[in-house]
């Protein structure tokens, strides 16, 4: 009897050819024998578990299809073979977007590994992964495995599908990415962390910092999109975030973001590229939105000189040194003053008592004055 394993006494070719007429069953049980079999035949069974899993729409299936069409009487005349193409790939693209399992009488392959994602069923899902499903498989809409468990809200399943090779970039038929669909709130922060985690980047930086501008942890997670995506923003476009953080009053991830890129607070009116030439601060003031001027003061925004013979509310001496200093004395908000005063420009000030002694005017002033005069009052 021959020393040379029976696997590798078969030449190759003739295993794969012998594949061929194998059921399922029996392909399995050869995989399992001996390595050179399942060497030899693991694309063949790759190629067997996709094509159970998530089979194609495969050339009898339209044959079976356009059959039918051809034969239906209610359809226009076929004499015109471009629009009876035209008309029959909208009526398809019609069906499969509405969800029909049925098209001119030929039901579509089951796709059970789509099946599995859509329910849920994670134990499923990772023996076909096992056994060579492609992760990066489309559904007959043309829609990838990991935006079916993505729209699912199932963030397990978007972990499982990413630790066996699943591009987090893949697109659609419509060129969205994963990390462009909108998730469901409650799992919408975990979703996207796992995503960033593998190097996913949206489409537009810009709509994907709107959408994390109210979701948990949104800063530290549009810094990860960022650094997947390019590296490093241009300021412009971190005012644009900054920005509509504050007119949003978005405290949470203005504290988070400033924490993590200090350097953002050196935006003034002087280095804004706002055609209006608002400083951080100043945008906050002009949407009254006082707990977020108090964030910025206390997390070191810069104090704007006010000219040297600038005098508040004595001729004789320049009560108020800083810009910001005078317009938290016309606001309402004695937080805000409260904040300023403990800066440490601010803090040595020789009038600072003077300042504090000078707020009996605040409520009349404020009383009396409309938005837009205290708009015109503060410089903005």
């Amino acid at each position: 009897m021959s020393q040379v394993p029976a696997g590798q006494r078969i030449p190759l070719e003739l295993l794969l050819l012998c594949a061929e007429s194998m059921d399922n069953q029996t392909l399995v049980r050869f995989t399992t024998t001996c390595k050179r079999f399942r060497v030899g035949l693991e694309y063949v069974v790759r190629q067997r578990a996709n094509a159970y899993a998530i089979p194609r729409k495969s050339a009898t299936w339209f044959s079976e299809v356009v059959a039918n069409v051809l034969s239906d009487p209610s359809r226009k005349s076929h004499s015109d073979r471009e629009l009876v193409e035209i008309d029959f790939a909208s009526d398809l693209q019609a069906a499969l977007y509405s969800g029909k399992e049925e098209f001119y009488g030929v039901r579509l392959p089951r796709q059970r590994f789509r099946d599995a994602i859509i329910n849920g069923q994670y134990t499923i899902v990772e023996r076909f992964l096992n056994a060579g499903v492609d992760p990066n498989g489309l559904d007959f809409r043309e829609i990838p495995m990991l935006h079916l468990a993505i729209m699912t809200g199932n963030p397990a399943m978007v972990s499982l599908l990413l630790q066996h090779g699943a591009d987090p970039n893949i697109e659609n038929i419509l060129k969205s990415k994963a990390l462009d669909f909108r998730f469901h709130q409650r799992v919408e922060a975990e979703i996207s962390r796992i995503l960033i985690h593998a190097g996913a980047v949206p489409t537009n930086l810009t709509e994907f910092s709107d959408r994390m501008l109210s979701v948990d942890d949104g800063a530290h997670l549009l810094l990860g999109a960022v650094e997947n995506a390019v590296g490093t923003a241009e300021p412009w476009w971190w005012w644009n975030v900054l920005s509509d953080a504050i007119v949003w009053n978005c405290e949470q991830f203005l504290h988070d973001i400033l924490n993590a890129k200090p350097d953002l607070l050196r935006f003034s009116s002087m280095q804004s590229v706002d055609p209006q030439h608002y400083s951080l601060f100043e945008l906050a003031l002009k949407f009254r939105h006082w707990n977020i001027a108090i964030l910025l003061v206390r997390k070191g925004c810069p104090l704007q000189k006010e000219p040297a013979e600038y005098a508040f509310c004595n001729s004789n001496k320049p009560h108020v040194l800083y810009k910001e200093l005078r317009q938290a004395l016309l606001s309402p908000c004695q937080g805000l003053l409260e904040a300023l005063l403990d800066r440490p420009e601010v803090r040595e000030y020789e009038l600072q008592e003077d300042v504090i002694l000078g707020q009996w005017f605040r409520p009349s002033i404020w009383a009396c004055m409309n938005d837009s005069a205290f708009d015109e009052a503060l410089g903005i």
